[in-house]
């Protein structure tokens, strides 16, 4: 679903965007995300939306070989943040947003309702942008890369689809 919504929110934006979807077939191979980032980079992208645990790391590595004009989009947390966080100035520079999954919202979600005898056991529950179980990370590198007036259309996209005015696909 990653890769659906992805395209589908890039071609709500240009129509015509070439979205080209890679699979790693790996998790934690670092090694591979960033080849496979250094060939879509020379194929011409200049955006890579990396979500594939260890492995999407490699993609930041990428980034930062392939220099100024490159951006990578993190996922899980706000990776970002986190190259901040720990001194990597030049990844942190190139990360456009992270999709974030707010696995916090869930747990305490779940823990409040099973305190009030309303946990909805042997069920799965999709919480979404609406009960704050995805978001996305906006640091000051998504500032200078986007600015306001694009960030201020993506919180009216999501408003959206919390409302059902956008219906996101899903594979699902």
């Amino acid at each position: 679903d990653f890769a659906i919504g992805y395209e589908q929110g890039a071609k709500a934006v240009n129509p015509d965007i070439d979205v080209n979807v890679s699979w790693t077939q790996s998790f934690d191979d670092s090694s591979i995300g960033k080849d496979i980032s250094l060939g879509l980079y020379q194929q011409g992208y200049d955006v890579v939306f990396s979500c594939c645990g260890n492995c999407g790391l490699g993609a930041f590595d990428a980034v930062v070989e392939m220099g100024e004009g490159y951006y990578v989009i993190g996922v899980d947390g706000n990776q970002g943040e986190y190259w901040e966080s720990i001194g990597e100035a030049a990844k942190a520079a190139a990360t456009i947003t992270s999709m974030q999954k707010n696995v916090n919202n869930a747990f305490l979600r779940a823990a409040g309702l099973h305190l009030e005898g309303k946990a909805p056991y042997g069920a799965n529950e999709k919480l979404g942008l609406a009960l704050g179980g995805v978001s996305f990370s906006v640091t000051d590198a998504t500032k200078a890369i986007l600015g306001d007036d694009v960030i201020a259309e993506i919180e009216k996209a999501q408003a959206d689809i919390v409302s059902g005015a956008i219906a996101v696909d899903t594979a699902f």
